[in-house]
């Protein structure tokens, strides 16, 4: 008994005397690597701070760094110690597909964001439209950008919808044109009707005098005319001349005695 004890120890001893130097450069490896996916993680939460400023997915994009870092560690010290690592590299291949895939809607919002700056279909301080939303935009980060809307909300919105939608940028020229549609009698002076909205329209502090204002019949309809009084403002003031010039031909309208 003792002497097959004896040849165990033997053989042990001769394995551990044989390994030594791979176990040595095993536990290397995995202080200096530990060492530095510490550094690692600890730039990249900084870095994923700043641009995310979202507490929620920073902790679960710096978890997922760290398994990921970890696992590669694990298997490297097992390479070097001697161990077969194929299958381990197998299941790590398939982890990183995994979590890419996971992460395919970030990554498609970065990239948009990227596209977004290069291109510059729209800027900071420009009142936009992309399918049901319309703001002015606040601040665009790497995977969102932010709408206020004319009631004073903010609106959060995915890069890549604004990449792969159409968007509509409403101030990116430097006028617009302002169309207030209405109805009138046949029997109505259309000539003194033009001159007295042209002439009010004028008086307007939105008004451009270039283009001028025009007054522009629509369509003859059977029992009115449908009209349309086109005005020339900067585009920043067009939200606000809007409702002025609606209420400008209801007033005019009104004092003239003409009804719809």
């Amino acid at each position: 008994m003792w002497e097959d004890l004896l040849i165990h120890w033997a053989d042990f001893k001769a394995f551990v005397i044989s390994h030594l130097p791979n176990l040595a450069y095993g536990i290397i490896t995995l202080v200096l690597g530990w060492l530095m996916i510490s550094l690692i993680i600890r730039f990249s939460a900084r870095a994923i701070e700043k641009s995310l400023r979202d507490a929620t997915l920073g902790s679960f994009l710096r978890t997922s760094i760290a398994i990921l870092l970890k696992m590669v560690l694990f298997i490297t010290v097992l390479s070097v110690l001697g161990v077969d690592t194929s299958s381990f590299a197998a299941i790590i291949g398939a982890a990183s597909l995994a979590i890419g895939l996971s992460f395919r809607g970030i990554f498609a919002n970065f990239a948009a964001g990227a596209l977004i700056i290069i291109l510059k279909p729209f800027e900071v301080g420009d009142f936009i439209t992309i399918n049901a939303h319309s703001g002015t935009v606040l601040e665009l980060r790497f995977f969102n950008t932010f709408l206020q809307t004319t009631d004073n909300k903010v609106v959060v919105l995915p890069n890549e919808s604004l990449i792969i939608n159409p968007v509509i940028n409403h101030t990116q020229q430097k006028t617009r044109r302002v169309d207030v549609l209405f109805t009138v009698p046949y029997v109505t002076n259309l000539q003194t009707l033009r001159d007295l909205l042209l002439q009010q329209s004028a008086s307007q502090p939105y008004t451009q005098s270039n283009p001028k204002a025009e007054l522009l019949v629509q369509e003859l309809a059977d029992n009115q005319v449908k009209l349309c009084l086109t005005v020339w403002v900067k585009s920043t003031d067009y939200v606000k001349a809007l409702p002025i010039f609606h209420e400008l031909v209801k007033n005019e309208l009104e004092k003239q005695g003409i009804k719809k």
